[in-house]
């Protein structure tokens, strides 16, 4: 995992430049949502099925043979891309940039940070943004151990979540080539808002005992009807991961194509290197600071940990929302919105 992280990073940023030579800005969001809706809408349906499959019939696919047919299937579909890119015929790039020592590239990050006060601001809105991070990994848990859901329901979750990834890809899409990608930054913000405040509500259900009991009674139509609490539970939880799986294709389409449209073409590669770095170094802490949070919660303010990194990564998106609604449209001639 380490490995492939480490070449994803040096690959990250040459395949960008790339992109942003090679796509057009009012095409980038179509072909992000296209990249989007292959890769994590249809193939990983199709492959978590696959997986499923392989490993529910161990009489067929006994171990280890099992995990090496799904290594080699994996393996088979990155060497297709490989070949697939490489056909793909590089634009020249008229801005190369000169050779410079590590002291004076250092600078230059510095620089850049300092003087481009909309990319600044970028950086903040993205950095919020990643405290998203805090409450995603938790959301499983708490449904799993605090609302006692059954560990089939994250099979569903799961599920729902890769589903709305194809119409979101769409939507997201079609919304950054029409009016620029800084209004699918705003509403990709909004959309990962909204995941943390329903979790926070369905936490004060939970302290007002709304899910005691084994059904829900209620009258329909004139008759009565009932529905067990577990089945309930999920059609309230699930709209969780699919918020969050909506906001982060939206998230993915609009913040990279964002530094593409609005970098200087010489710098790209800086502009993408910055942003990359902080994003890599936000998603690996934001979980564990989430952890922390949920332990000392649980240890001093009897069991509001939930509750509380919920309520954090609520407050540190809508900030985020908001700085967003400073930073400028790169491509003239678009709505700000």
């Amino acid at each position: 995992m380490g490995a492939a992280a480490l070449a994803a990073g040096f690959v990250g940023l040459a395949y960008l430049d790339i992109v942003a030579r090679a796509i057009p800005p009012h095409k980038r969001g179509s072909y992000t949502a296209y990249r989007v809706l292959g890769g994590q809408g249809v193939m990983a349906l199709a492959v978590g099925f696959l997986v499923s499959h392989i490993l529910a019939h161990p009489e067929r696919f006994p171990y280890p043979g099992n995990y090496l047919l799904i290594f080699t299937v994996a393996w088979a579909l990155m060497v297709s891309g490989v070949v697939a890119f490489s056909m793909i015929k590089e634009p020249a790039d008229m801005e190369v940039r000169p050779r410079s020592r590590l002291k004076t590239y250092l600078f230059e990050l510095f620089l850049i940070v300092k003087r481009d006060h909309n990319y600044r601001r970028y950086l903040v809105t993205m950095a919020l943004r990643a405290c998203e991070g805090l409450a995603i990994p938790f959301y499983i848990v708490y449904a799993r151990f605090n609302l006692g859901m059954p560990e089939a329901a994250a099979g569903i979750f799961l599920i729902a979540g890769t589903i709305s990834t194809v119409p979101a890809a769409i939507f997201w899409g079609k919304l950054a080539d029409r009016f620029g990608n800084r209004i699918v930054i705003i509403l990709s913000c909004l959309a990962s808002l909204a995941a943390p405040l329903l979790a926070l509500a369905i936490v004060a259900l939970e302290s007002w005992g709304a899910f005691d009991g084994e059904v829900f009674r209620f009258g329909l139509f004139g008759a009565q009807a009932s529905v067990s609490v577990q089945s309930a539970l999920v059609w309230v939880v699930a709209p969780i991961f699919i918020l969050v799986r909506v906001a982060a294709v939206g998230g993915m389409i609009g913040f990279v194509n964002y530094v593409m449209d609005s970098a200087p073409g010489r710098r790209r590669p800086l502009y993408l290197g910055i942003s990359t770095s902080q994003g890599g170094i936000l998603m690996l802490a934001m979980p564990a600071l989430g952890g922390a949070i949920i332990d000392a919660g649980e240890k001093f303010l009897g069991g509001a940990g939930y509750g509380m990194v919920f309520a954090a990564a609520a407050a540190a998106v809508g900030c985020a929302a908001i700085v967003a609604r400073g930073l400028s449209e790169p491509r003239s001639g678009l709505p700000r919105g």
